[in-house]
């Protein structure tokens, strides 16, 4: 940063540099990391904190960050974790949107060394789908394409039959950076009309580039939360651009009885959609 002007142009996600030095602090915890291709790496151990050993060893280039027994010297956190199942679908959750938001990244995440996910890190958002929801899902997705003065967005949107009962399959990333919108998610919803049933909700990933200057993501501590300087109109613009990839597929059939028989016949149903934007 050169001036006070720059902090409107951030384009990186940025570093938390404290994180690794407190979760080392509370556990057992191993890096291996290497920055070249030579087969060359390091390896050093931290337990409490303190720095119990380091060696060189052979590695591919890239970092590993083992976490073990966290807590384990902080029995007075410890108690406020919750059950396993629950602190795992926490990871998995959190896995996931680092997959989605970078598909050129290669992720892998173990539980008791079986494997929950792996990407394959080609750049291909489908194929991440495909490794969180499995084949059949990426299948069936619809892609998103438009683009205006101020906004671009990418991704995908699943077909009305395929739905799931909260909205936390839904994936919306700002420049990169995953968050959580309500208006947007709605605008997405929305966008789907009347083809959703009641208290369903579909499976989403968007992909939304903009000028740095029109989004404030110094507003969460986390930067989960953003502040929009065009939120309305990004609203009508993502409720439009789903609107308009659903209302070139076909999804319902209705069985139609012949008169000269008992057969029953299909014919697809075009859905019928009157896009109106509300303010």
């Amino acid at each position: 940063l050169t001036s006070d002007r720059d902090l409107y142009y951030i384009q990186t996600l940025g570093f938390r540099g404290e994180a690794l030095p407190s979760i080392a602090a509370v556990s057992k915890l191993t890096i291996r990391t290497s920055d070249n291709h030579q087969g060359k790496g390091l390896e050093v151990y931290f337990e409490g904190g303190e720095e119990r050993n380091r060696k060189e060893i052979a590695f591919h280039q890239g970092t590993e960050i083992l976490v073990e027994d966290i807590f384990f010297n902080t029995p007075a956190r410890l108690k406020y974790l919750k059950s396993l199942q629950t602190e795992l679908g926490h990871i998995i959750d959190y896995v996931n949107r680092l997959s989605l938001s970078h598909p050129g990244i290669s992720f892998a995440l173990y539980h008791n060394e079986r494997l929950i996910i792996r990407t394959s890190g080609n750049k291909q958002i489908l194929h991440v789908i495909a490794a969180i929801y499995g084949n059949q899902v990426a299948k069936s997705m619809i892609k998103l394409e438009n683009e205006n003065l101020d906004f671009r967005l990418t991704g995908y949107i699943a077909k009305p039959e395929i739905t799931r009962a909260n909205k936390n399959h839904i994936t919306i990333l700002i420049n990169g950076r995953y968050i959580k919108n309500y208006l947007l998610t709605q605008a997405i919803i929305r966008g789907y009309k009347t083809l959703l049933m009641i208290n369903r909700f579909p499976i989403a990933v968007l992909h939304i580039e903009m000028d740095p200057k029109l989004v404030d993501v110094n507003v969460h501590p986390a930067k989960l939360e953003v502040r929009f300087s065009k939120e309305q109109d990004l609203m009508k613009f993502i409720e439009k651009t789903v609107y308009g990839a659903l209302s070139e597929q076909s999804f319902i059939r209705e069985p139609i009885k012949s008169k000269d028989s008992n057969i029953k016949y299909h014919r697809p149903i075009q859905p019928s959609f009157d896009f109106k934007v509300q303010h």
